[in-house]
């Protein structure tokens, strides 16, 4: 029993690399696509949470998204917090809040996709 159980420990091991390796080329590739799209080069690494995503559209038939929008101050002048948990300002020169909005916007309107992914404000 424990040599089974330790050949599945493996392939679940194996099948989440795999899946984070699928999500950090999906990046690789969405984000430049989208960058293009949107006329600018710059694509920044992906945020913990936009793996998160690219994850979860690997497991789930449904994903459905809140509180990621663009990083950007309000109309009234006020910061938009970074987490909704704290007041920690992002650091922006390491990530791109617009190209990461986009980018999910891509896959949500991907006429071939099978993963309805939504983005509630």
């Amino acid at each position: 029993h424990r040599d089974l159980h330790l050949s599945i420990r493996r392939q679940r091991q194996m099948c989440i690399r795999d899946r984070v390796v699928h999500a950090q080329r999906s990046w690789d590739i969405l984000s430049r696509l989208t960058a293009q799209k949107m006329g600018t080069s710059k694509t920044g690494k992906a945020m913990s949470g936009a793996y998160a995503v690219l994850l979860a559209l690997q497991i789930c038939e449904e994903v459905h998204l809140y509180g990621f929008s663009p990083y950007k101050r309000r109309d009234i002048g006020q910061a938009v917090p970074y987490h909704y948990f704290d007041e920690i300002p992002a650091v922006l020169k390491h990530h791109s809040f617009d190209l990461a909005i986009e980018v999910f916007k891509t896959i949500r309107d991907w006429p071939c996709s099978e993963v309805r992914l939504e983005i509630h404000p």
